[in-house]
């Protein structure tokens, strides 16, 4: 994997531009082996569907079909904001950017789409037929003001969606139980209609919906011969009490500081309170430090 960070100066630039930027970073490349990274993802943030879009143009003018690399797969960030789709529509005759993505033949990839805040029901409709899993990140969408997306209208259509936390800068505290809670309970909200998402679809997106997205048909239960990935909770505390039906209480009483003992395949990567694959005071020390250094950068311009 070729990995290649666009300049500074291209932040902010039009369709030209960003083109030419993306040409000149892969020029000579394998496509399907190359990461784009942008230099600024606060300032880039609103393009990132956008260089996607481009990218996969790209892709598709160079002769990379995608009938020629099924195990290909992609990761998309789609329809976040407004501005992205109004862009959209005005650069390519009307489409969206998931009929767009769609017509370059991104869909004919197993897909991931981020975030999916701005589609119609004839966006949802191609979510569906190319079997896109649509990431959904609730408390990034409220943080970033990005609005709510139409997760309901998903589900009933088929699409298979799984939970996000998004990036640090756009949620902070990765609590996979927030983004549950968050799930369950803004399209209630927003919809006035309290039995939109259910506890057992809150849990499915965050576990097995996951799974599925990356091709992992064995994982995402606890199943005879299935990977043995698991979290154990301690539902001894006062906000599980009572218990009158478990998945409720996971979702709406549940929180990560529940979780006593994490598993990934069969390796035990936490257990109370401690990581024993993880020097912490190590990662915290590195943190802090980067920290700093990006204030730094941050501070001179």
């Amino acid at each position: 994997m070729d990995i290649f960070k666009i300049a500074e100066t291209d932040a902010g630039l039009g369709d030209d531009e960003i083109r030419a930027a993306l040409e000149q970073s892969v020029a000579g490349r394998d496509l399907r082996k190359v990461l784009i990274i942008p230099p600024d993802f606060t300032r880039f943030h609103s393009n990132a569907g956008f260089i996607t879009q481009v990218y996969w143009k790209l892709l598709t003018e160079r002769g990379a079909q995608v009938d020629v690399m099924p195990a290909l797969g992609t990761h998309v960030h789609v329809s976040e904001t407004q501005s992205e789709v109004e862009g959209c529509r005005e650069r390519h005759d009307g489409k969206s950017p998931v009929q767009w993505l769609e017509s370059l033949g991104a869909f004919d990839v197993p897909a991931i789409a981020a975030h999916c805040v701005y589609v119609d029901d004839e966006d949802i409709a191609i979510l569906a037929k190319h079997g896109v899993t649509v990431a959904h990140n609730p408390a990034s969408n409220m943080k970033l003001s990005s609005g709510f997306a139409p997760i309901a209208k998903m589900l009933d259509a088929g699409v298979n969606v799984a939970l996000g936390t998004d990036g640090m800068a756009s949620n902070n505290n990765h609590d996979m139980f927030q983004d549950m809670y968050l799930m369950a309970m803004l399209p209630k909200g927003k919809e006035l209609d309290p039995t939109l998402i259910t506890p057992k679809q809150a849990v499915f997106s965050a576990t097995r919906a996951g799974a599925l997205a990356q091709g992992r048909e064995d994982c995402g239960l606890v199943k005879e011969g299935f990977k043995a990935d698991l979290c154990v909770l301690d539902v001894t505390g006062i906000s599980w009490c009572p218990v009158n039906d478990m998945l409720t209480n996971v979702v709406y009483a549940g929180h990560g500081s529940d979780v006593v003992l994490t598993m990934c395949d069969g390796a035990v990567v936490y257990r109370n309170g401690v990581w024993p694959t993880l020097d912490i005071d190590r990662v915290k020390a590195e943190v802090c430090k980067r920290t700093v250094r990006i204030q730094d950068e941050l501070a001179q311009g």
